[in-house]
């Protein structure tokens, strides 16, 4: 019987630059609440504006953390901190 040799180390296939995938989660945070803020809220009152705008920002946060587990092999775990206190001081002006 023939031992078969297994490499140590499995190389990664998450690749992408960590600062690409930070960029693009906060840009699509940034992006989305200045559409919702542009359209399906313009003119609502403060609070609502408020809230959508932090709860655009935490879906970026969140979108940083799980996208930076997924495809690079720097995962920013941290970055649910913000999501998720974001997301409560939303819930809190939109309720």
């Amino acid at each position: 019987m023939t031992a078969i040799a297994i490499p140590s180390a499995v190389p990664s296939t998450r690749k992408a630059p960590v600062a690409l995938v930070v960029f693009g989660s906060l840009f699509t945070g940034l992006a989305v609440a200045g559409v919702l803020v542009m359209v399906p809220f313009a003119g609502a009152r403060e609070n609502v504006i408020s809230a959508a705008i932090l709860l655009s920002f935490a879906a970026g946060w969140a979108l940083l953390a799980a996208s930076s587990t997924w495809f690079t092999s720097q995962p920013q775990r941290w970055a649910s901190v913000p999501a998720a206190v974001m997301a409560v001081a939303g819930a809190g002006l939109a309720a």
